[in-house]
């Protein structure tokens, strides 16, 4: 494999999702968040928009990690879903507000994907084992990366969640009153996972294909949030 260049996966990752991430944080709906003349029925409506992109990407977690298990590494905590919490919230918000969204879709949460540790199911082919074990080894990992990279998007929304909720609080002090903050609590407590994170993606960036899945995977959990808060953006990845 080829050498991209001799820095950390983190700092090619970020600069690869750069655009990404200022188109998601530009948008109307994300950006009412932290304005003074923020509603309860606008508030609502971004819930019910994070909720529904939420959805599409733990669903995708579960598969890679129902098909590969052990895919989250040693070190980095279980995904904790933002799903349930979201579910909650809106619940409680339900009799306050008629949301401009309403969801109805009735899937059940998706939960966490396990923190399984096993080895890879050996490969059905006719290659010799040692290149079957070598084949199957590579796709364990550009699976991982791709899981490191839907994560990346995730756990980076934790480190900006208390000061939005510090501001909607302020502004809504209802959702204090009626118990509906679960989102902004979960977000709270996964702060930790993003320094975890941060280490497993401080190893240098060696594989060009492991960088091109991580990049992939970050880029399709951008995509599902401004599928939701904009769908007219698709950005140019550098």
């Amino acid at each position: 494999m080829t050498k991209p260049q001799h820095s950390s996966l983190h700092q090619r990752l970020k600069a690869n999702t750069t655009a990404w991430h200022s188109r998601l944080d530009s948008t109307p709906g994300l950006r009412q968040l932290i304005r003074p003349e923020l509603t309860l029925t606008q508030y609502v409506a971004a819930l019910q928009g994070l909720l529904d992109a939420h959805r599409r990407v733990e669903h995708q977690l579960q598969q890679l990690a129902d098909d590969h298990p052990g895919i989250c590494p040693n070190g980095l905590p279980a995904y904790r879903p933002r799903v349930p919490a979201l579910l909650s919230d809106l619940s409680r918000l339900a009799s306050k507000t008629d949301p401009t969204r309403t969801s109805t879709s009735t899937t059940a949460p998706i939960s966490a994907p396990p923190a399984i540790r096993s080895a890879p199911e050996p490969a059905q082919s006719q290659q010799s084992p040692t290149a079957s074990a070598l084949a199957s080894a590579h796709s364990v990992v550009l699976a991982q990366a791709r899981y490191l990279g839907m994560r990346y998007v995730l756990e980076g929304a934790t480190q900006g969640g208390k000061m939005i909720s510090a501001r909607v609080t302020a502004q809504l002090p209802q959702l204090l009153t009626e118990q509906a903050c679960a989102y902004w609590t979960l977000l709270d407590a996964a702060s930790t996972d993003w320094t975890a994170l941060a280490r497993s993606l401080a190893r240098p960036a060696e594989d060009a294909a492991e960088l091109a899945a991580i990049t992939a995977g970050a880029v399709h959990a951008y995509q599902c949030f401004l599928d939701t808060f904009d769908p007219s953006t698709n950005p140019t990845v550098s």
